[in-house]
């Protein structure tokens, strides 16, 4: 299936892909705390759903040219082959 930042790439929504692809600042005590032991794991941005298909894949097929160039920018794979 689909993870969250597939729906975002497919959607358009570089904003939320921004947030799904941006490292914790663990610099402070308090921060490295939180992200190590509560905060949810960022989403895969090279893992494959049902179809073989990554964030970018779907990014590109739906046209949606920003999402596509923030994946890009936060080193999404372009070496990854769909079904296709």
């Amino acid at each position: 299936g689909n993870n969250a930042l597939h729906i975002a790439a497919e959607n358009g929504d570089t904003e939320l892909i921004d947030i799904l692809t941006t490292e914790p600042d663990c610099s402070s005590w308090n921060n490295w705390i939180y992200y190590s032991f509560w905060a949810p794991e960022l989403p895969d941005k090279d893992e494959k759903n049902n179809d073989a298909q990554t964030p970018l894949h779907l990014a590109f097929e739906k046209g949606h040219i920003a999402s596509a160039e923030c994946l890009l920018k936060k080193k999404a794979s372009t070496k990854l082959l769909n079904k296709e």
